[in-house]
């Protein structure tokens, strides 16, 4: 695969080659509320599985609304922990300096969390870490899992945003610390499944439709996206920057990466013209290039770029990479 890297003291793009990393034998994302089941939440160093690693590990087993077993434990990294991320979880270096590795605790981890479903907000980024964690120990972590993202935004597709934060104060949950530590994040997380479940119940919805692919989709158009945000950063690798998304993104839901491109004073277009300078391309287009071939979408930015125009394809991971460097750089100012 091939990504960019931007050199922000001098503007200059140039190829990188990233690894596709293709998780086979990964579980289904399913749409129930099981009596039994394991609310998992991780913390880790950055946001890409292939370079970051995880610092802590939370796990809450629950069977028929109670929680019947607890697991926690932080994890010393290969390399210290960026100053931004200890700020966020409050880990420090100095608390991980006696933490295990992953490699003491993994059978342990395997073992709690069974063969149950795993419950988590946003799950699909800690079974991605956790997947390539197990696998390099030729263990398969196959489980299904849900998220309550998914399902809360099923239920309140009217509401902006469903970061646990927002379902914290929509729902009026009481957490006694602060989130980004993992075993307060999954306490919050499973009020927040609960509540879901209770709501879908009080209002008599019919779970059989409430379940289907196209429940209460609600279509958009990148035009419809607006920020509230007046200030920019101009020094960021996204600001002023035209941005085109095609497939289905792996970590995130493809709204949620736009708006914050508009909110870093990046410009979104439904196609690929020539004033993209970005066409980033998600898990389902990685997956039509070996089965299917290239989209039109992709086809016309080669196209554009063997033309000379200033436009790069890039994965899903190296956007991320983009939202990293925004940060830093915002850091910095």
């Amino acid at each position: 695969m091939i990504g960019v890297e931007i050199n922000l003291e001098t503007g200059e793009v140039s190829e990188i080659k990233t690894e596709k990393r293709l998780r086979t034998q990964k579980g289904k994302s399913l749409l129930q509320f099981p009596e039994e089941y394991v609310v998992i939440d991780i913390e880790t160093t950055g946001l890409s599985p292939q370079w970051d690693e995880i610092i802590e590990v939370a796990a809450l087993k629950i069977s028929n609304g109670e929680i019947v077993d607890k697991y926690q434990t932080l994890l010393k990294p290969s390399f210290p922990v960026d100053p931004f991320i200890s700020e966020l979880t409050g880990i420090t270096n100095k608390m991980l300096e006696t933490a295990p590795i992953f490699d003491d605790i993994y059978q342990d981890l395997q073992h709690f969390i069974g063969d149950n479903i795993l419950v988590g907000h946003n799950v699909n980024f800690d079974i991605n870490f956790l997947y390539d964690e197990f696998e390099s120990r030729n263990i398969i972590l196959s489980n299904n899992f849900i998220d309550t993202m998914r399902i809360s935004r099923r239920l309140f597709k009217d509401e902006r945003h469903h970061r646990l934060s927002d379902l914290i104060q929509r729902h009026n949950i009481i957490i006694d610390k602060e989130l980004h530590r993992a075993e307060v994040d999954i306490n919050a997380t499973n009020k927040a499944f609960e509540i879901f479940k209770q709501y879908i119940i009080d209002h008599k919805i019919d779970f059989e439709k409430f379940s289907k692919k196209n429940y209460n989709r609600k279509s958009y158009k990148v035009s419809d996206i607006s920020t509230e945000n007046t200030k920019f950063n101009e020094n960021t690798p996204i600001y002023g920057q035209h941005f085109v998304f095609t497939g289905k993104l792996e970590v995130m839901v493809r709204k949620d990466a736009q708006q914050l491109v508009k909110d870093l004073g990046g410009e979104l277009d439904n196609s690929v013209t020539k004033s993209t300078n970005f066409l980033v391309l998600g898990e389902q287009d990685y997956s039509k290039i070996k089965k299917l071939g290239k989209s039109n979408k992709h086809i016309k930015a080669e196209k554009l770029k063997a033309q000379g125009q200033e436009i790069e394809i890039i994965p899903e991971t190296v956007f991320y990479d983009f939202l990293e460097e925004c940060t830093s750089e915002m850091e910095e100012s």
